[in-house]
């Protein structure tokens, strides 16, 4: 019995050896990076594929630099017409955009871009007013309605997609602000699209103008303007 004893106790002493680690010395490195916020001008995109970016025709002003900004939003035209004494209602023509793999152009809804990349998710409110009624040099086209319908959102980023108003009637007398669309906390990070109309099909009738028939209309071009804020955080 003594001499199992005295083979055995060797082996284990040998085994814990070999499976045992002996720290000798703990030492700690950092790891950093700095996210910045962006701060150039974010290029339109296509609304109905927002992967692809695309060059306006007939652009409006540059949009916004820094890190929440408004990217571009379309002009609106409304043509040319007759004038008569019935109340009628004209629908705003598509954007017209050049797309940047092939050149071709193409007739997209109208549309307003937004893009927060501030890396701080605290959400942010897009609101759009008129700035007063259509005008002709002194005359006024009193009583009409700009309406903006069916906005639908599109992304090409990963975040959560933030709230959208589905009828807009400007308010040209009291210049009311109009909500467009609202990114509550965590939502509408990267870029973002309200696009009037899912398609160019449904876009022909999402911005109209209704003009009552028995106000006043002289020949000539009306215009006004459209005011489009971009608050940093929702209210």
């Amino acid at each position: 019995m003594i001499r199992r004893w005295m083979l055995v106790v060797p082996f284990v002493l040998a085994s814990l050896a070999v499976g045992s680690d002996v720290t000798f010395a703990v030492y700690e490195s950092n790891v950093d990076m700095i996210l910045e916020g962006q701060v150039e001008v974010v290029d339109p995109v296509n609304p109905v594929d927002p992967g692809k970016p695309v060059r306006p025709v007939n652009p409006s002003k540059p949009g916004t630099p820094g890190p929440l900004s408004i990217d571009y939003v379309s002009n609106i035209y409304f043509g040319k017409h007759r004038i008569g004494k019935e109340t009628s209602t004209f629908y705003a023509n598509l954007e017209r955009v050049v797309q940047a793999d092939d050149g071709a152009e193409i007739d997209v809804p109208n549309y307003v871009q937004v893009t927060d990349n501030r890396g701080n998710n605290k959400g942010w409110q897009l609101n759009v007013k008129q700035a007063g009624q259509l005008k002709n040099g002194n005359h006024v086209l009193e009583g009409a309605q700009l309406t903006l319908l069916n906005t639908k959102l599109v992304s090409p980023s990963r975040g959560m997609e933030p709230a959208s108003s589905q009828n807009i009637r400007l308010n040209p007398v009291s210049g009311e602000a109009s909500e467009v669309m609202y990114a509550a906390e965590n939502q509408g990070t990267g870029t973002w699209i309200g696009r009037f109309g899912k398609d160019a099909d449904e876009g022909r009738s999402s911005i109209r103008l209704t003009v009552p028939g028995d106000t006043k209309k002289y020949e000539g071009h009306y215009s006004t303007t459209l005011i489009w804020e971009l608050l940093d955080s929702p209210i």
